[in-house]
């Protein structure tokens, strides 16, 4: 009777003995796994809409619409519309040639000059036409590209050509500036969408 005993107390320190074995070797195993940190992704400030699309005619012959809350400087040549608030400004030019040549050429150096500043990013291109204008438009988006995210060209196919560039001036990253390249994009479509050439062609 006393060896039951003692063999039933030797099979319960064996099976402790055993269990604490298993627990220090996943104590080990637990302890020898490599954690790989996990980044915390990063927040941007947050920006709110600064300026109303509100819009005024700057250059009537053509219908040329810009955010009147911006600040509108320029000719007939061209225009800076200049959005203080964000840090950024659209960059707007005009010109007009009779000769068929000298059209296509000019046509030529804009497109040349999008392709120049997407670098080596390909742009998504976006047309939009607008036949009671006679006017025909590509939007070009570089959104990687954080300095000018969006170009335009509009033109008749005849003589006149608006061109337009949006440009960030401290842009770091693509998602940080984001909202801006939104809104200022709605100010861009909505000058495309009611630029009119055949007033022009009219006078």
């Amino acid at each position: 009777m006393a060896n039951k005993k003692s063999n039933l107390h030797q099979w319960k320190y064996m099976a402790l003995y055993i269990a604490f074995l298993i627990a220090i070797g996943v104590i080990a195993i637990s302890c020898s796994e490599k954690r790989v940190p996990v980044p915390r992704p990063t927040a941007y400030p947050r920006i709110e809409r600064l300026y109303d699309t509100a819009y005024t005619c700057a250059y009537r012959p053509l219908n040329i619409m810009l955010n009147k809350n911006a600040e509108i400087t320029g000719n007939a040549n061209g225009f800076r519309v200049r959005y203080s608030g964000y840090e950024a400004s659209i960059y707007c030019s005009y010109s007009k040639s009779d000769n068929t040549r000298d059209f296509a050429e000019t046509l030529q150096k804009r497109e040349d000059r999008v392709i120049m500043d997407a670098g080596n990013e390909k742009p998504e291109v976006y047309k939009l036409n607008n036949d009671n204008g006679k006017c025909f438009s590509k939007i070009y988006y570089t959104l990687e590209n954080c300095i000018t995210p969006i170009h335009f060209i509009s033109t008749d196919s005849i003589s006149h050509i608006v061109s337009g560039t949006l440009v960030i001036d401290n842009a770091t990253n693509p998602d940080s500036i984001a909202p801006i390249v939104s809104y200022l994009n709605d100010d861009i479509s909505y000058l495309i969408q009611h630029l009119n050439f055949d007033n022009s062609n009219r006078k």
